[in-house]
């Protein structure tokens, strides 16, 4: 089965280098919104699950992955979870005044281009992605995601890789 179908089912066993996956996912979304109302890009947002976590905080969030699939999955998941708010207000639960927003989109080079001016996010997130960057091209991938960041603005990056792929970088 193509990995894209199996990843939500893999990171969220918590195996190898997945251990503490939920954990990890919950510290970076609450050091980077601390606080509702902030934007948000994920990068290399995958299936969304830390764009997810921002977006409960109040963040208003994008999501950039060079992943069709992989985006068409974090859609789907945007998709049931803008029905059950709808149908939570339906039931009579007051709407909050702020609605954060998720949308996910296909970036071919989401740390090396991304498409938005400078200063432009409050915060800046990515989780279990930035080894998809060659080794050589890493600084350049630092200094966009700093680019698009407002001054003062949070930068949160995770990266776990297994002691077999630090012998490939």
């Amino acid at each position: 089965m193509p990995w894209v179908d199996e990843y939500d089912h893999i990171v969220e066993s918590e195996l190898d280098i997945f251990s503490r996956y939920n954990d990890t996912l919950q510290a970076v979304s609450e050091i980077a919104c601390p606080s509702p109302g902030l934007t948000v890009p994920d990068i290399g947002a995958g299936t969304g699950n830390v764009s997810f976590r921002c977006l409960a905080r109040g963040a208003s969030v994008v999501g950039l992955d060079p992943s069709e699939k992989m985006l068409a999955k974090a859609r789907a998941k945007a998709k049931i979870a803008y029905l059950k708010r709808k149908e939570r207000e339906d039931a009579g639960s007051e709407p909050e005044a702020y609605q954060p927003t998720v949308e996910f989109r296909l970036s071919e080079n989401p740390f090396l281009e991304i498409p938005y001016p400078d200063s432009t996010f409050d915060a800046v997130v990515s989780t279990y992605a930035f080894h998809h960057i060659p080794h050589y091209r890493q600084p350049e991938g630092i200094r966009e995601m700093v680019r698009v960041l407002s001054p003062g603005g949070i930068w949160a990056l995770w990266e776990r890789l297994p002691s077999s792929m630090l012998l490939l970088n």
